[in-house]
């Protein structure tokens, strides 16, 4: 079987400043300036879209979400810039996710608290069609050349075509790999132009539309072998149900709204995250002041218990001296 890959960004070209607002790049915030790890794109105002590959140790370990952050608004790969770090409070990989195959390649990372939406920050609209043909742009901070192993400082974007399914099965067959579902393919025949490693996780936009996730491959922008795309619009029921899991739990007095694409009628439509994923067509807010009352009395009594506990042990540490 050939070799697979995570993807970064070869042949690209600089974006410019707000080009781009719904990428994001994913940080390890316990190591020093905040290490990139991965990219990911907003598809609400506290929740980032990524691969699973990009936050699992193993196929059944998560990263755990005390050490992950996102840092929006910004092109450049530097933390000294401005934009928006902000502390992950969950993250929900698929739960049929493979490491070796990369089938369900797809994650979400919860945010502790909402971006505040901008030019330089806002949610890009998710595909609900498969496409099988098209032009799109996959952007990243990753390594430009197979040999240097050097992250881009800047945000770079690239051109890409999307390869019909059974036509880049064919050219991956070469190399003894089968597609799995729920993925597409895009790049070019001769090459030149893809992602590739440190772009993991990032977006493939087609037409204003999330329609991709950047997943795996074999090589980097060669000739035959196109990047391979988690199908967001094949996901997308997932995508909604877990956030509307996730807006459950969630503690805001702001209203929080994400996106998808009514392609038959060519208007964009937000997504009511309580209601049926196949009736996903729907503006609503959500709000969560009982939940919030929950959960102060959640803490009232968490921090009574811990006095209980205190004071059982040094009843006990008392006994034992005696």
């Amino acid at each position: 079987m050939g070799t697979r890959l995570p993807w970064r960004i070869v042949g690209g070209r600089p974006a410019k400043e707000g080009e781009f607002p719904y990428q994001v790049s994913l940080r390890l915030r316990s190591s020093y300036n905040a290490y990139y790890f991965c990219g990911g794109s907003i598809i609400s105002s506290l929740h980032i879209l990524t691969a699973a590959h990009c936050v699992s140790y193993t196929q059944k370990e998560v990263h755990h979400s005390i050490v992950v952050s996102v840092f929006a608004g910004h092109i450049g790969l530097s933390t000294t810039e401005t934009g928006s770090y902000i502390n992950a409070s969950k993250i929900t990989t698929h739960e049929n996710y493979n490491e070796t195959t990369f089938a369900n390649d797809v994650a979400i990372v919860e945010l502790e608290r909402e971006l505040s939406i901008s030019k330089l920050i806002s949610p890009v609209p998710m595909r609900e069609i498969p496409i099988t043909f098209g032009k799109c742009i996959v952007s990243g901070w990753g390594i430009q050349k197979p040999e240097s192993g050097i992250l881009s400082e800047d945000l770079l974007v690239a051109e890409v075509d999307v390869i019909e399914f059974v036509s880049c099965q064919e050219m991956y067959a070469k190399e003894n790999m089968t597609l799995v579902e729920g993925v597409l393919c895009a790049g070019h025949e001769q090459g030149e132009k893809d992602a590739c490693q440190g772009d993991s996780g990032g977006p493939l936009v087609c037409n204003g539309l999330l329609t991709g996730i950047v997943s795996t491959g074999s090589g980097c922008g060669e000739p035959g072998f196109p990047g391979i795309y988690t199908d967001v619009a094949k996901y997308l029921p997932w995508i909604i149900s877990h956030i509307a899991l996730t807006q459950t739990t969630t503690i805001t007095n702001e209203e929080t709204t994400y996106f998808t694409e009514t392609e038959i009628h060519g208007k964009q439509t937000s997504v009511d995250a309580t209601t049926n994923t196949a009736d996903a067509a729907v503006h609503t807010t959500h709000y969560n002041k009982e939940l919030q009352k929950s959960n102060s009395k959640t803490i009232f009594l968490l921090k009574h218990n811990l006095l209980l506990i205190s004071v059982m042990i040094g009843i006990v540490f008392t006994l034992y001296k005696n």
